[in-house]
């Protein structure tokens, strides 16, 4: 199993990427591959706030885990 950690405008983009994919036709051989997409991006994805993952990342940071840089977890300026 993978673990991304993606700021909430990435999460937000890949799931409207999967909803305009699904909605264009989806090839027989990646329904189920899709469907197991959805589900993980929406009905089990675990939403943890900002301040929750500094704080995990100064603690520790096992390997192949990166800390989540200023550029990734804020909003572009103008997107509030």
């Amino acid at each position: 199993m993978k673990v991304i950690q993606l700021p909430d405008v990435l999460h937000d983009y890949l799931v409207h990427v999967i909803e305009k994919h699904a909605g264009s036709g989806i090839h027989p051989e990646e329904g189920v591959a899709i469907a197991r997409l959805w589900e993980a991006v929406t009905k089990q994805a675990t939403h943890i706030d900002d301040a929750e993952v500094r704080k995990m990342a100064a603690t520790a940071t096992p390997q192949g885990q990166s800390i989540p840089t200023p550029e990734l977890t804020e909003e572009p300026h103008g997107n509030s």
